[in-house]
């Protein structure tokens, strides 16, 4: 889910680390929730 998105707004994503979408970069796009096999991103 972290690599499509084209601004970095989101961080962490390891197994051991959950992921992280920083708002203020975030530009609602949706190629995260896109790209999410897990549809962890609503």
């Amino acid at each position: 889910c972290i690599k499509p998105c084209p601004t970095g707004a989101i961080t962490g994503g390891t197994r051991k680390v959950a992921a992280h979408i920083d708002m203020d970069l975030c530009i609602n796009c949706n190629a995260c929730y896109q790209a999410c096999a897990f549809l962890a991103i609503e």
